[in-house]
């Protein structure tokens, strides 16, 4: 009686059968193995106290930059109280990135509720406080 051995491309064959049969059975019960991180637009709420000059400058659509180079946009929707020391402007921005366990994370920057932001745009700068993050 002759001993039969298993060769290498046995081997590799049986390997092939086995992933293959695997491939089949995730495919088919649309198991996601890794979900692709993507970033998302988000509205980033903020309130900052503004000038007059500012309060002029400050319309929808106008694009400002972060201190780390991203930018942003004003979106519809702000509004402006008048206080005693001033004008407080409240509304959102439009940023694209993805809110993680820690943070707000866009682009190489984490942001977070709370966190004070120098926001440049052509006819000066604006101070913000961001409040919040939801996704649009």
């Amino acid at each position: 009686m002759k001993k039969s051995r298993l060769n290498l491309t046995d081997v590799l064959l049986i390997t092939v059968l086995v992933f293959g049969i695997a491939a089949i059975v995730l495919r088919a019960v649309h198991i996601p193995l890794f979900e692709p991180v993507r970033d998302r637009e988000y509205a980033v709420s903020f309130t900052a106290q503004i000038t007059g000059e500012q309060r002029a400058s400050l319309v929808t659509g106008l694009i400002l930059t972060d201190n780390s180079g991203r930018s942003v946009k004003l979106l519809e929707g702000y509004w402006i109280d008048e206080t005693g020391s001033g004008a407080v402007m409240t509304g959102d921005l439009l940023m694209k990135g993805r809110v993680t366990e820690s943070g707000f994370l866009s682009g190489s920057t984490m942001y977070y509720e709370g966190d004070e932001v120098t926001l440049t745009y052509k006819d000066g700068t604006v101070d913000v406080t961001l409040t919040g993050f939801h996704e649009r």
